[in-house]
């Protein structure tokens, strides 16, 4: 049986910097901003820490299937979205290098 998540509205909503300052002692603090300036850029903060899990790859060896490994191990949490709620609910925050397109597509060279 899939149950859904527990959602609680704070109010008032807590300032993202401040909350994102209460995290900083916690692994891997990931913080998303978009709301400072709603006319501008977007609706949402988003903020998380302490991972269930980490993955970490470098080099050529990891190659494209990297992706495909986080992939499958979110399909085994997919749950559908719930109504009311802003568009990202689960998933995967994080980065990905500059340098790994390297890895994902065939590019020449740059001269310089």
């Amino acid at each position: 049986m899939i149950s859904l998540p527990l959602v609680e509205e704070l109010r008032p909503a807590p300032d993202p910097l401040e909350a994102c300052e209460r995290l900083l002692g916690l692994p891997h603090l990931i913080f998303l901003d978009s709301a400072a300036d709603p006319e501008r850029l977007g609706r949402y903060s988003y903020l998380t820490a302490a991972p269930a899990e980490v993955f970490q790859s470098k080099g050529v060896q990891a190659g494209p299937h990297a992706l495909e490994l986080v992939r499958q191990r979110l399909a085994r949490h997919a749950r559908g979205a719930v109504a009311g709620l802003p568009p990202f609910q689960a998933g995967v925050a994080g980065y990905i290098g500059y340098d790994w397109g390297a890895v994902l597509e065939r590019l020449p060279s740059p001269r310089y």
